[in-house]
């Protein structure tokens, strides 16, 4: 299966209704194994393998761990885990979330990548902030092709917008010409790739092994003064967004910027904003929490000891008591104040509803 055209698709919010017309268009006797990302909650089971089983000709299932590549297959990535291409067989991971999402896109093209080189094709379809840029960057730097849907014609057009930006795309189409293109694809024989960039040889397995030692990522990336906002791990930038004289993305084996911790979450730059706001906030809900109960806590002291006669005791917690609560008067203000601090403040990383 070295030579074996692989395609790779990712998508998020409005996804489900794009894949229905994309796979509905491709013939039962398709050559290719296509394999699809579209970020799902991980609270409940998931239908998008008979939505897309009904929708089109070709097998649809959810990936199962070490199954063998079959052409004329589409094999989707399960509700929480990521899927990982290796040469003839998938691997179902329940590795650290990427894009603050798992299953996440990224981790699928990277592995795709490096395991099918020229024979890749990466497919951004409609989606929020901007899972798949990275992974088609690395898609790009192993000889694969690069298809990005139309912005203006995608439901969101975050993700194809993102892409565009960062990567050297080669075609950037309608939805429904998207098919017709993959159809060409598979008959064509791309020129072999013989070498894989460095990083991406440390970086892929990652989504597989998590902890990876810091030597590790020290070569591949630079240690910078924020802690992940998942577990509060150092995190390490990878990758690079300078652009060349002609102001289009530099191709030549550097991956879009994003950071990661040694235990394997990964953000770009947009998610990592997101992720830390969140992470703000959680915070101040917790020390409004806290600073509510001891002021309750100090006011119960404050009437025991008054009943005993301590006096100045019961002030003394009693003045306690009233600072808490004016501190906690103060979070509750900044939490009702709070916005978002983010550039794309509109947009939620929060899987849409699956269609019946």
């Amino acid at each position: 299966m070295k030579n074996h055209h692989v395609i790779t698709i990712g998508t998020s919010a409005g996804g489900v209704r794009a894949l229905k017309i994309l796979v509905s268009q491709l013939p039962k006797d398709f050559q290719g194994s296509i394999y699809i990302v579209q970020h799902l909650s991980s609270e409940a089971p998931s239908n998008l393998a008979r939505v897309l089983k009904l929708a089109g000709q070709l097998p649809v299932n959810f990936a199962v761990d070490r199954e063998p590549i079959e052409p004329g297959r589409i094999y989707l990535a399960p509700p929480d885990y990521h899927l990982i291409l290796k040469q003839g067989y998938v691997r179902v991971i329940r590795g650290p979330r990427e894009n603050r999402m798992r299953p996440a896109i990224d981790p699928l093209f990277r592995s795709a990548a490096v395991a099918y080189r020229s024979y890749v094709t990466g497919v951004v379809l409609t989606g929020m902030l901007d899972d798949g840029t990275a992974g088609l960057q690395a898609i790009k730097a192993c000889g694969g092709m690069a298809i990005v849907q139309e912005p203006n014609d995608a439901a969101y057009s975050s993700m194809p917008q993102s892409a565009i930006a960062n990567v050297e795309v080669d075609r950037i189409v309608l939805l429904k010409d998207i098919p017709n293109l993959l159809i060409e694809r598979v008959r064509q024989t791309p020129p072999p790739v013989k070498e894989v960039p460095a990083d991406l040889l440390i970086e892929v397995p990652i989504a597989v092994n998590a902890i990876t030692e810091p030597d590790s990522m020290a070569q591949i990336g630079k240690p910078v003064a924020y802690s992940c906002p998942s577990c509060g791990g150092p995190l390490w930038q990878i990758g690079s967004q300078t652009a060349s004289s002609k102001g289009k993305p530099n191709n030549l084996g550097q991956s879009t910027l994003h950071y990661r911790c040694h235990v394997g979450h990964a953000f770009t730059s947009r998610t990592l904003i997101e992720e830390q706001s969140e992470a703000t906030e959680k915070a101040l809900w917790v020390a409004l929490r806290t600073l509510e109960e001891r002021s309750r806590m100090l006011n119960a002291m404050s009437d025991r000891y008054a009943q005993t006669g301590a006096i100045s005791l019961a002030q003394t917690h009693e003045q306690r008591a009233i600072e808490a609560s004016e501190h906690a008067v103060l979070i509750r203000d900044l939490l009702r104040d709070l916005k978002v601090i983010s550039e794309f403040p509109e947009e939620k990383t929060k899987p849409e509803p699956e269609a019946s």
